[in-house]
């Protein structure tokens, strides 16, 4: 059985939780809290283009780099964004989730923590600062329950969906909120499919680094060419 959004609200109502409130029901302020979080996330990722982080859960945010656009010999090199997802290292440890450090550090935009605060008074109207607290903490530590026992998770987010398989964690952004330029779409794949610490960013890296190199062998050898023939010709007018 798949670990949806609806088993995740499950749990958090079946299972103590530290969430504790007479007036409401438990499940109303599960769907309320999730329901103002990703409205921030939504608001925060793609109105202001910045990124966000929950410190108990990852970091979504915008990685800058550069691809080569034209024709080879003619084009260049053009600064690029594309979403970007990496697991806290608080809920690696607390799981036990093996990571691997990058070899590049990404260039990354502005991030902001997420603020218990703001989302009780400007996302809700139900919400108090302890609600928010508690009911995140008994989100984060249900997800965590269902990774550590190698269930396969699929939880809905509003920029796409958290998957989980044999404990290894991943993050499928929405194509149709944030569409794959045809040109990106093989590199834009190998992003997405796990925390960027992984090998497959590595060989992203790798790539983007050898098309550069042999732009620039290519450009150092016409101009070593050039020299060789005024050399030659130099030559010839002394003979």
């Amino acid at each position: 059985m798949v670990f949806t959004l609806k088993t995740l609200i499950d749990a958090c109502v079946r299972k103590r939780g530290r969430l504790k409130h007479k007036d409401l029901d438990k499940r109303t302020v599960y769907e309320e809290l999730w329901r103002a979080v990703n409205e921030w996330m939504q608001k925060r990722f793609l109105t202001t283009k910045k990124g966000l982080r929950i410190a108990q859960l990852g970091e979504w945010n915008w990685e800058s780099y550069r691809a080569f656009v034209g024709k080879v010999g003619h084009g260049s090199y053009k600064g690029r964004r594309r979403p970007f997802f990496q697991l806290s290292d608080q809920f690696a440890r607390t799981y036990r989730i093996q990571l691997r450090k990058a070899v590049k550090p990404p260039k990354l935009a502005k991030c902001e923590e997420l603020n218990i605060s703001k989302i009780a008074i400007k996302f809700s109207t139900m919400l108090s600062k302890d609600m928010v607290f508690s009911g995140l903490r008994d989100i984060v530590t249900r997800i965590g329950e269902a990774v550590t026992a190698g269930q396969e998770v699929a939880i809905a987010f509003c920029l796409g969906v958290l998957h989980s398989k044999d404990r290894r964690i991943t993050f499928q952004f929405d194509p149709q909120i944030m569409p794959i330029p045809r040109q990106l779409g093989a590199a834009q794949e190998v992003i997405m499919q796990e925390a960027p610490q992984g090998p497959a960013l590595e060989d992203l890296q790798e790539r983007e680094h050898q098309e550069e190199a042999s732009h620039w062998r290519r450009k150092l050898w016409r101009r070593c060419g050039s020299r060789r023939r005024r050399n030659v010709r130099v030559c010839k007018d002394g003979r």
